[in-house]
């Protein structure tokens, strides 16, 4: 017969299956019990077997798993950590096992025969003794205790669920009418070169009158503007790692830039710098101000559509491990693509810019730092490099 400290008998008296038990019932019990302990990953019991133990946990965690029938992999439901008891329903009903337990970490517990307890019961009856009833009474109270928490948990869960579904649904709506909208820009900015040499107002006009229909969807769908980046959280930290993206983007340019002056031939004659916007002052001081300040204006509602209004959504539309990666992908092959009626080559490096852009988006999620940054690389690349 295994012996026991006195914290391990004080232990027993106030555990959840020995609750109100006197000292002498108590010890009427304890010839029962073995105390084992279980490595950490090691299974204590596995799902669809029989059992005789029931288990008390002394010191340590263990893990609830259950199994999926169909792609037969084990997901953890629960933990239990001191007091809980483990295997109880075993002595109700005898059937199979319906989940696995695991040790988190090395686990102490008590053990006790199923059979044992019957013998007790047997006793019971006979010497007019409660203990056993005492003990089916504070199993019958454990798992009343459980199933109000799992219906809690169920509840909660289900709500989860549900909003999460709804979330889904709504981020699904605004990127469908983000794609239809920009395929409908891509036509209508087609036609306009076609028409004009320049697309420059007709542009900036329908950026306009989307950005006013993607902000109307967001007011309309109830989240918060942070859910699509209109956000001045983290905008310090975000604002350090756009200027340091936006450097390495400057000099990426102007390597660009040289190795076009040495080979390109429609290159050979121009410079590594070409300050275009002092040119523009010369013919027209205000025209130039006024044409900068509407592109700098006009770059923060680009990046709401593009990276608020699109990939903010598909990161949170999408599932698995490289989600963000896909998303960044899609929103600027999007992107990139609203601007090849200029030329295939600008198209190009938009692309690269813009996996930049969007990289710093996902770190963040707010606005205030990629728009900075490509800001000053636009400015950067067509009025100081003059690509």
């Amino acid at each position: 017969m295994e012996i026991f400290s006195a914290d391990e008998m004080f232990f027993l008296q106030k555990s959840n299956l020995f609750a109100g038990l006197s000292a002498g019932e108590l010890s009427r019990i304890t010839p029962l019990l073995k105390k084992i302990q279980i490595q950490n990953k090691k299974y204590i019991i596995h799902e669809g077997e029989i059992s005789d133990k029931i288990y008390i946990i002394y010191h340590g965690e263990v893990e609830i798993l259950k199994r999926d029938p169909l792609t037969k992999r084990n997901f953890v439901i629960s933990h239990l950590t001191a007091g809980a008891i483990l295997g109880e329903i075993s002595l109700l009903d005898n059937a199979p096992r319906s989940a696995s337990v695991r040790a988190k970490g090395k686990t102490t517990l008590f053990t006790l025969s199923i059979s044992e307890l019957h013998r007790l019961r047997t006793i019971s009856i006979e010497q007019h003794d409660f203990t056993y009833f005492k003990i089916i009474e504070n199993i019958a109270t454990n798992l009343e205790k459980q199933i109000r928490i799992t219906n809690d948990v169920i509840v909660k869960t289900l709500n989860r669920e549900l909003e999460h579904v709804r979330a889904r649904v709504s981020m699904g709506i605004i990127i469908v009418t983000i794609t239809i909208i920009m395929v409908v820009y891509l036509f209508t900015m087609g036609i306009l070169s076609i028409i004009y040499a320049q697309t420059g107002a007709g542009g900036v006009i329908i950026v306009i009158v989307i950005s006013v229909i993607v902000l109307l969807a967001i007011k309309r769908m109830g989240y918060p503007p942070a859910t699509f980046g209109i956000t001045t959280k983290n905008w310090q930290i975000a604002v350090k790692e756009a200027l340091f993206a936006t450097l390495i983007l400057i000099l990426a340019v102007v390597m660009l830039k040289w190795l076009m002056l040495q080979w390109a031939p429609s290159y050979h004659s121009r410079t590594l710098f070409e300050f275009s916007l002092a040119n523009n002052f010369r013919r027209s001081v205000i025209l130039s101000i006024v044409g900068l300040l509407l592109y700098i204006l006009l770059v923060p509602f680009q990046e709401l559509i593009i990276r608020g209004a699109l990939q903010g959504p598909l990161e949170d539309f999408l599932i698995g491990p490289h989600k963000v990666f896909w998303a960044i992908l899609m929103s600027n092959i999007l992107f990139s693509v609203t601007h090849i009626h200029l030329s295939i080559e600008f198209a190009s490096v938009t692309f690269v810019a813009g996996l930049v852009w969007g990289w710093l988006y996902s770190r963040n999620r707010t606005l205030i730092g990629v728009s900075i940054s490509h800001i000053i690389t636009a400015i950067w690349t067509f009025n100081i490099v003059g690509l």
